[in-house]
């Protein structure tokens, strides 16, 4: 594989599923770490007032290509505001033509935990191959809880 992209939903990151995601790739390929955070439908896209949460994705995906960078993993972070995670996800892989989706459960909020509606959507849809990965599948995961801003006002499919 030469790309993965591993979607994160908030600021816990999984340094093993980034790892696990870099260990399928082929050597030198990266991994894309990608932020996704969902906007209410009452919200406007992109700029919703979403300012917090926003800082927060940030320092997430920094504190991910910190993480990385110190374990030698090759890696590139973005951040996508949308309505749909499932959606954009697929979306996204299409857009970069990644030849992987590595979705950690550990990333998911609880509601998307194992089989949750964005993991069936990226089931149904997918444009490239997915791997599910839960903590029991991979053991005990250290996780890195990025900093949050100063307050302003694996199973193959």
């Amino acid at each position: 594989h030469k790309s993965a992209l591993l979607p994160i939903f908030g600021p816990d990151i999984d340094l093993d599923a980034m790892h696990r995601a870099a260990a399928v790739v082929d050597p030198g390929a990266s991994v894309e770490v990608f932020y996704v955070l969902r906007i209410p439908r009452e919200h406007q896209l992109p700029d919703g007032g979403f300012d917090a949460l926003e800082a927060e994705a940030r320092n997430a995906l920094e504190a991910a290509r910190l993480a990385a960078r110190s374990r030698g993993l090759k890696v590139r972070v973005n951040l996508v505001r949308c309505r749909n995670p499932g959606k954009a996800i697929v979306e996204e892989a299409r857009e970069r033509g990644s030849d992987l989706i590595y979705l950690s459960t550990e990333h998911a909020p609880s509601d998307e935990r194992l089989l949750g509606p964005t993991t069936r959507y990226i089931l149904a849809k997918r444009p490239c191959r997915v791997i599910v990965a839960g903590a029991e599948e991979a053991g005990a995961a250290p996780r890195l809880r990025s900093p949050r801003p100063a307050q302003a006002a694996p199973a193959a499919v």
